[in-house]
This record gives structure tokens, C-alpha cells and sequence, in this order.
């Protein structure tokens, strides 16, 4: 059976989550990677800089108590938590929402660079989408940015070989 790129993300993160793990969903979205943590997780902090996936995510998961949301940008988790084992990007914009609002690549070069420093034996892992413009920029900076983690090493896996396609990017802890 052909696997896609998503589920193959979720195969690496439930290789690593354990029952014990509070793993940080850093884009909420659409809550879907939110619920797939709390199942195999003992919490999630789910974040996301637009009320309405908090909003729309919370009403969904409703029968799940464990989850914190938070309604703010990536940049601020430090404000929120002091513990995490494992931080999850899916970055780009909210499906079926205004695609115009989309993560930056400032924002996460800032916050990769946090998480690096501040909890330096997490996971990081990160779906990338550079088939708009932003995501483009936001891959390159990332790419970049992760070959000056001392501490870490980044592997990088491209389902289809073409410049438009996600991107799972896996820093982990040397």
C-alpha cells in the first residue's frame, strides 16, 4: 500500500511519543494532529495564532481533558509551559480558511532557535509545505537554519521529488 507523506509523519511521531511525553502541537489548525497526540500522549499543548482553529479544534475535542489550548503565536510557548518532550509543526495556512494568513519563516527560525536552546533532548518535528511563497522561504530558512544546530542533526524527506511538495523534517537530539 502507497503511504503519503502525512502518515509517514505520524509513523516517525509515534515511534517517539511515549504515554508519559507532553508534546506541544505548535499549529493547531484544524486540530488533527492535536487529537492524533492526546491519543497516544499524556498532553498535548495546542496552539494557534487564529481563535477560530482554537475555537472550531476545542468544540471538536470537547470529550478530550487532555488538552490546553492557547490562543497565541508559536513564538510566545516559552509563556506557557516549561516542559515539553517533543514539538510538532505543521506549518502554511489553515485549510479551508484565508490562506493570506500563513506562518512565517521569521517566526519559526525564532522559535526553532528557542526550542534548540531551552529544551535541548526534544524532538522536533516539522511538516513543511513550500508550494506557495511563504512556504518556499519558510523551508529554505529552515534547512538553513537547522545545519548551525550544534546539538541536533536534521534529516529530511521529500515523498515525491518535485520543489512543490511537503517536506518532513526531523530535528532531533545528537
Amino acid at each position: 500500500m502507497r503511504k503519503n507523506i502525512l502518515h509517514i509523519n505520524h509513523q516517525l511521531i509515534s515511534s517517539l511519543v511515549k504515554k508519559t511525553d507532553v508534546v506541544c502541537d505548535m499549529t493547531c489548525g484544524n486540530g488533527y494532529d492535536t487529537e492524533f497526540l492526546s491519543n497516544i500522549c499524556n498532553h498535548v499543548y495546542s496552539i494557534d495564532i487564529q481563535k477560530i482553529a482554537i475555537e472550531e479544534t476545542k468544540f471538536r475535542l470537547k470529550h478530550k481533558s487532555n488538552i490546553t489550548y492557547i490562543n497565541d503565536s508559536f513564538v510566545n510557548f516559552t509563556n506557557y509551559f516549561s516542559a515539553c518532550n517533543h514539538f510538532i509543526f505543521n506549518l502554511g495556512y489553515l485549510p479551508g480558511k484565508d490562506k493570506k494568513i500563513t506562518t512565517k519563516s521569521i517566526d519559526t527560525i525564532k522559535t526553532l532557535r528557542k526550542i534548540t536552546l531551552s529544551y535541548p533532548k526534544s524532538e522536533i518535528i516539522i511538516m513543511s509545505y513550500p508550494g506557495h511563497e511563504e512556504g518556499k522561504k519558510e523551508l529554505i530558512s529552515i534547512l538553513e537554519i537547522s545545519k548551525t544546530f550544534s546539538n541536533h542533526r536534521t534529516l529530511v524527506t521529500r515523498y515525491y521529488q518535485n520543489q512543490t511538495a511537503p517536506v518532513l523534517i526531523w530535528i532531533t537530539p545528537k
